[in-house]
């Protein structure tokens, strides 16, 4: 970016998902400042902090554990168990009765691909809403199970690819470039990053 005569780069790095907002909160306003500085038009400061979370409209933190047990009642009734309702209430927030309606209205392919309901809620919920484009996306940048709960990215991800290469219509060579993509992934979380990194 340029900042009068100057081309500055500006990055950030660190920090967890309860912080990113504040983090991209303080580069906003730091370019704000820069570029006034610099003779720019004066900018409106960040306006993160009033802009809502999708799915989180829950009522604040103290009503959350009573959403989450009423909101769960409608996964039940998609054929989730009760458990496996709680997390996607949880997880999902004001987001979960859509995925609950996927989960109920395409519980057919749930059962021609052998994917655990919520599983495919998950699945159809990404692809519908989340954008995911490959399995990586899904099992990585999603749900994140690739680094924390790899086995069930093991046991699942043959019936993933092959419902999300009946979705897209990938040809054979796409298929296996995004099989082999997540293969890579899965190699990566388990391999040490000295031995990543070695020449």
């Amino acid at each position: 970016m340029k900042f009068g005569n100057l081309h500055q780069l500006i990055s950030i790095a660190g920090g967890k998902l309860t912080g990113y907002r504040k983090m991209g909160e303080t580069i906003v306003d730091m370019l704000s400042d820069k570029l006034t500085s610099a003779g720019h038009h004066p900018l409106q400061p960040c306006l993160t902090k009033h802009l809502p979370i999708s799915g989180g409209e829950v009522g604040g933190s103290l009503a959350f554990e009573a959403f989450v047990q009423k909101t769960a009642d409608a996964g039940i009734h998609a054929g989730l168990s009760h458990m496996d309702a709680l997390r996607i209430a949880r997880t999902y927030g004001t987001n979960a009765p859509q995925v609950f309606n996927l989960i109920h209205l395409q519980s057919s392919d749930a059962d021609r691909m052998g994917l655990p309901r919520m599983l495919f809620g998950q699945l159809a919920y990404a692809l519908e809403a989340e954008m995911i484009a490959t399995p990586v996306d899904f099992f990585t940048r999603r749900i994140g199970a690739t680094l924390f709960n790899i086995q069930l990215v093991h046991q699942w991800k043959g019936p993933v690819i092959e419902y999300m290469s009946d979705r897209f219509n990938w040809s054979q060579p796409v298929r296996d470039k995004h099989s082999a993509e997540l293969e890579q992934a899965l190699l990566d979380a388990v391999t040490p990053a000295d031995e990543i990194c070695k020449p």
